[in-house]
């Protein structure tokens, strides 16, 4: 059926309108969960390496991931052994050991908007990709199976040499075979339907993400703006006691 189809030689029933724009909506959201589940994966671990050996090792948690050292780990142990080994009571030492705290508290910000990403939002696309998409493709496949059996018994009765006989003869055939096109036609129908209650959860879980992002930020700003504060009086007490 399907080659004779490709060769324009056999009949082929279409999807009705709605349910073909049921599908496109559908497809179209599985593309894109994809793309975004794998960009904020890349926003949260930008490391190829590490971001492969997270695929490969499915056993290890989320909370794992999430608690390893970031740049910001690195860097403040970098400045605080640098101080502490230049001498922290040097203006050049103490500042680099506080520089040092400052990232560390960056840090540990870090690690909690990973894990709040991670929960917010990659988890429920990822949930929705490997869980309703899957239904969805497998019942699509499985229309299609049904719309090839009831194309096959009209492309059969189209080439028959008698047509009103074959009409007659096969049209129990027929009723069965539309029956059961038009049954799993609404059981994907319904599936369907259900991507606009998909996208207003995933709504949430973005609007989840940007709260987080922006909790994340404004975390950063105030460790670094409380130690510049901190820095300015620092280097104002120590203009005055030099006068």
């Amino acid at each position: 059926q399907q080659a004779e189809e490709k060769l324009g030689q056999a009949v082929k029933t279409e999807y009705d309108a709605h349910l073909e724009s049921l599908i496109t909506k559908a497809m179209k959201t599985k593309k894109w969960s994809e793309q975004i589940v794998n960009q904020l994966q890349v926003l949260i671990d930008p490391n190829f390496t590490s971001r492969l050996q997270s695929m490969v090792m499915d056993s290890v948690s989320s909370s794992n991931k999430s608690s390893k050292p970031n740049p910001f780990d690195e860097l403040g142990a970098t400045f605080v052994s640098a101080g502490n080994d230049m001498d922290p009571t040097s203006p050049y030492g103490e500042t680099l050991v506080k520089s040092g705290e400052v990232q560390q508290k960056i840090a540990e910000a870090k690690r909690s908007f990973i894990q709040t990403t991670t929960n917010v939002i990659i988890n429920p696309l990822k949930i929705f990709l490997d869980g309703d998409m899957k239904t969805i493709e497998r019942e699509l496949k499985t229309l299609e199976m049904k719309r090839l059996d009831l194309d096959a018994v009209k492309t059969k009765q189209k080439k028959a040499a008698n047509k009103e006989l074959a009409a007659t003869l096969m049209e129990p055939e027929l009723r069965l075979a539309q029956s059961n096109f038009d049954r799993q036609a609404e059981v994907v129908k319904q599936l369907l339907l259900g991507i606009t209650s998909t996208h207003a959860h995933h709504l949430k879980c973005l609007q989840e993400f940007i709260i987080s992002q922006r909790n994340y930020f404004d975390l950063c700003l105030q460790y670094t703006t409380e130690f510049q504060d901190s820095l300015i009086k620092g280097f104002t007490s120590a203009a005055n006691c030099n006068n």
